[in-house]
């Protein structure tokens, strides 16, 4: 217990000395020990655009990244494997999702998708593991044919989009259901002629639109 507790203290130590830094800058540059960046961006947390941030034509997660969408439906398979992982995943799911499209901002800028929720693919290698160990071991040859032929499409397609965002064709915050459906599946496009398809640059779409 006492080596805990002083490995607890040193871990306190370590981290206030690294965030020092940060607010020591802040004292040096702007003579506040804290400030706020963000002006007149901050939470909204009675209006979370949760279905925006997944599913929207702007920066929806489940749109720019498909391979969550399998993911998601691997809590089935490691739930079958390790039910005591699969609440805790839940619970950080709901709350990081809350948490994450409660900014009023949502979008988070330019980027290409959902890039605030790039830290939590990690988590997901555990139902992808799970799903693929019951695939690799308890199925025909077709299903598993089947089940690694999604896995390709959907990494594909990722891979494809990104190459089409550093191109220019899916553009970096102003998205829409229309233009990305003009975009799809294309390496060259014409995006003067169809910028009318674009958010306006200080646009909001209102839920469904996007």
């Amino acid at each position: 217990m006492h080596s805990t507790f002083k490995q607890a203290l040193l871990a306190l130590l370590v981290f206030f000395t690294v965030a020092f830094v940060q607010f020591a800058y802040w004292r040096y540059v702007t003579g506040h020990w804290l400030v706020y960046s963000y002006k007149d961006e901050g939470f909204d947390f009675l209006h979370p655009k949760i279905l925006n941030g997944l599913f929207s034509y702007r920066k929806g997660w489940f749109i720019y990244t498909p391979m969550s969408v399998v993911a998601l439906v691997g809590l089935f398979y490691l739930w079958k494997k390790d039910k005591r992982s699969v609440p805790a995943l839940m619970v950080y799911f709901l709350v990081a999702t809350y948490l994450i499209f409660s900014w009023r901002e949502w979008w988070y800028g330019g980027s290409f998708g959902c890039r605030a929720l790039i830290e939590s693919l990690a988590f997901l290698a555990l139902p992808i593991a799970a799903m693929t160990e019951h695939f690799l071991t308890a199925v025909g040859k077709l299903r598993r044919t089947l089940y690694f032929g999604i896995i390709l499409l959907v990494v594909s397609l990722n891979i494809f989009q990104t190459y089409q965002y550093s191109m220019g064709l899916i553009h970096w915050c102003d998205m829409t259901k229309d233009y990305y459906w003009r975009v799809f599946g294309k390496t060259d496009f014409d995006r003067n002629e169809n910028k009318i398809y674009l958010l306006k640059p200080s646009g909001e779409m209102e839920d469904g639109d996007q």
